[in-house]
């Protein structure tokens, strides 16, 4: 469910900023950030990287069971994830404008788009209702321990958040009939 959401939004940030900036390439890659991938960060390009993934903790019950009809199923409930991704400007040093420039518009994209649901997102798995995206703010200190951590050169970036990808088993486990009336207790003291 994870990579076919974000394939999905990765796709559809790459069509409006083909249309938006009128260019014959993909301008986004989706991709790992990392100073020895074939010199990625000179790319001319924006990437789009996961960089974390969270438990949604809003269930009202962490229990299995669930009415079905005339008896309860077992079923667990759906994880829902918030996915973090961080888009990157990766351009050369005589391309750091237009990377920018770049930057800036898959902005828009998000602002005019902060929803993506079954009707304004064609391919987008019937199991999401819908997803969110919350830009994301990041001080310059977190900034700092987060590149160091990638192990890479610090780059103009945004990280949005993805809220909620619904990831759930529909395999029902059983169906167990339901008492109807308690049997009497038959030892008497």
């Amino acid at each position: 469910m994870i990579s076919l959401t974000l394939h999905t939004i990765h796709q559809q940030l790459n069509a409006y900023l083909k249309s938006a900036l009128q260019l014959q390439k993909e301008p986004v890659i989706l991709h790992e950030l990392s100073e020895g991938k074939d010199n990625f960060l000179d790319l001319n390009t924006l990437a789009f990287t996961v960089v974390n993934i969270e438990v949604e903790n809003n269930r009202t019950t962490n229990s299995p069971y669930v009415k079905r009809g005339s008896g309860i199923a077992k079923q667990y409930p759906p994880t829902n994830l918030n996915i973090y991704i961080m888009i990157s400007s990766c351009f050369k040093t005589e391309q750091y404008l237009e990377g920018l420039h770049w930057l800036s518009s898959a902005i828009s994209f998000f602002q005019n788009k902060p929803v993506f649901d079954a009707k304004n997102t064609p391919g987008l798995s019937s199991e999401i209702e819908k997803l969110t995206m919350e830009l994301v703010n990041v001080d310059i200190q977190e900034q700092g321990h987060f590149w160091a951590a990638l192990s890479s050169k610090y780059k103009p970036s945004v990280i949005y958040k993805m809220k909620q990808v619904t990831i759930t088993e529909n395999k029902m486990k059983a169906i167990i009939p339901m008492v109807e009336k308690a049997i009497p207790n038959p030892i008497k003291k």
